[in-house]
């Protein structure tokens, strides 16, 4: 029997639970400190509701936009986040290349765990933004001197 695909937040969030070690799925489904921005953000997306549409003509529908000028297939962007490798061994290498099979737009986390060149060369000439605090560091000038230039690649944050 084929597994129902997941439909929403929740449903991934369960498969997550069952197949990542109880430690990794605590760290990304964590916040910070007291968690209250955690809270904050659900209760902000609660409040959007994704309406059904029935007998509708498909065959024009646009999703595509654009974000600082890059071209998007929807408005959709993967935001960063530290550690992939702790659930897949390609790390942010692979969600460089979904991103970039998605036409969307993948912002490596100042502490990703592979390299951003490693990033860049596995999304190929896909847009790929890198996220900073702060560009007064030494570690991050050095991300952001490193990072392959490409015209949406910038310190965004």
């Amino acid at each position: 029997m084929t597994p129902t695909p997941p439909l929403s937040v929740a449903d991934y969030e369960a498969r997550a639970r069952a197949t990542l070690e109880r430690g990794t799925f605590d760290y990304f489904a964590g916040g910070a400190g007291d968690e209250r921005t955690l809270a904050m953000n659900v209760s902000a997306f609660d409040r959007w509701v994704l309406r059904p549409r029935v007998l509708v003509d498909m065959r024009r529908v646009d999703t595509s936009t654009t974000v600082l000028g890059q071209p998007l297939t929807a408005p959709i962007m993967l935001a960063p986040a530290a550690f992939h490798r702790l659930a897949h061994p390609e790390g942010e290498r692979a969600t460089a290349r979904a991103a970039a099979a998605a036409g969307t737009v993948f912002v490596a986390s100042t502490v990703s765990s592979v390299s951003i060149e490693e990033i860049a060369a596995a999304s190929a000439d896909a847009a790929l933004w890198s996220s900073s605090t702060s560009t007064r560091t030494p570690a991050s000038r050095a991300t952001w001197w490193r990072a392959p230039r490409r015209p949406a690649v910038g310190p965004w944050c």
